[in-house]
């Protein structure tokens, strides 16, 4: 969305995220015999990473997905009317993930906390967790509001994150990543809470 180049197509442009996608192309085949060409009209790097290079496979939609789209752009209209706002990117679902196996939560439970039928319930686990591990304070009624709203739940994620980022607790952008690629901010295995 944002290269003013000329495009002299992804299959010999030299721009760092398209090199770094073809020089992951080279390793991951290297691994499997069977890789999928990358889409970098569609496809970021980190989203590369999350889906492929962490302790869990996540899927993540695509930048440009048809859900996706709406919401890029309206961030990307917002940053530029509050530029003085240090902006940061979260998949809640990674970071929930990370969270809960710090704090030992049933890995079926922290795949299963935007499902319909069970979510609620996860949800509410998660959060007893992480108020009896003394993470947060909760009040009742915020409780209520995120087990029963995941877009609430999702919030709050994106907030503790955050605040986790400002303790230097989130991973940090790997050597090799392309210093202009935006950066999707996630707890680190280890956490010190």
């Amino acid at each position: 969305m944002t290269c003013q180049l000329k495009c002299p197509g992804f299959e010999i442009c030299q721009e760092s995220h398209i090199q770094w996608f073809w020089n992951k192309q080279k390793s991951d085949r290297k691994k499997k015999k069977s890789v999928k060409i990358f889409t970098p009209y569609t496809q970021r790097c980190v989203e590369s990473i999350i889906s492929s290079e962490l302790e869990q496979s996540f899927e993540v939609s695509h930048a440009m997905g048809a859900n996706s789209a709406p919401l890029l752009a309206r961030a990307h209209f917002l940053k530029k009317r509050c530029s003085e706002v240090d902006w940061i990117e979260v998949f809640p679902p990674l970071s929930v993930w990370r969270l809960g196996r710090h704090l030992k939560i049933k890995k079926s439970d922290l795949r299963s906390y935007r499902k319909s039928a069970v979510g609620e319930a996860c949800r509410k686990q998660i959060l007893t967790s992480l108020q009896d591990h003394d993470v947060v304070f909760l009040y009742k009624e915020d409780i209520q509001i995120m087990v029963h709203s995941v877009h609430a739940f999702d919030a709050f994620i994106c907030a503790y994150t955050a605040y986790l980022k400002e303790k230097k607790m989130t991973e940090k952008r790997p050597d090799h990543f392309p210093k202009n690629e935006d950066w999707i901010e996630f707890p680190i295995t280890e956490i010190k809470i």
